[in-house]
């Protein structure tokens, strides 16, 4: 039951994440953190699962988007950025 709950706040946290990036174009990292850390064992765990949540949203914008991108600007900034 402990982690039913854990699981159901993990993900009433990634939605009002994935809400408030979406109204305001950015802020899914604070929301995240002001959450995470009182129910996740460190602030590093609580990091990793709010990347996870912009990594899932970025992911779905690419794919709803993806005839709209150029990839010939894309690529050098990917690359960059890895």
């Amino acid at each position: 039951m402990q982690n039913l709950h854990i699981i159901l706040f993990l993900v009433l946290v990634g939605v009002g994440s994935a809400f408030v990036q979406r109204v305001s174009g950015f802020g899914l990292g604070i929301f995240a953190m002001l959450f995470l850390p009182a129910f996740l064992p460190s602030i590093q765990v609580s990091a990793t699962v709010a990347c996870l949540f912009s990594c899932g949203t970025s992911s779905y914008n690419a794919i709803k988007y993806r005839k709209n991108i150029s990839f010939r600007t894309a690529i050098p900034m990917l690359t960059a950025s890895l």
